[in-house]
């Protein structure tokens, strides 16, 4: 066994995954005249959960 932590690698990843399924795609919604008919309230919200899982680790720190 491992002494690697499964919890550690999930913080890691976390941000990466917030980059890469909210904020890229949101950025795209804003800046691709295609896709300007996603925008909405719902865009608002993915922003946010994407932020929160970029500062996830940092929330590690105030434990």
């Amino acid at each position: 066994m491992t002494k690697f932590s499964f919890i550690l690698l999930q913080q890691i990843g976390a941000p990466v995954y917030g980059l890469v399924s909210c904020l890229i795609p949101c950025f795209l919604v804003y800046r691709v005249p295609v896709l300007n008919k996603f925008k909405g309230l719902s865009i608002y919200y993915i922003i946010i959960m994407g932020i929160m899982l970029c500062a996830s680790p940092l929330f590690k720190f105030f434990e």
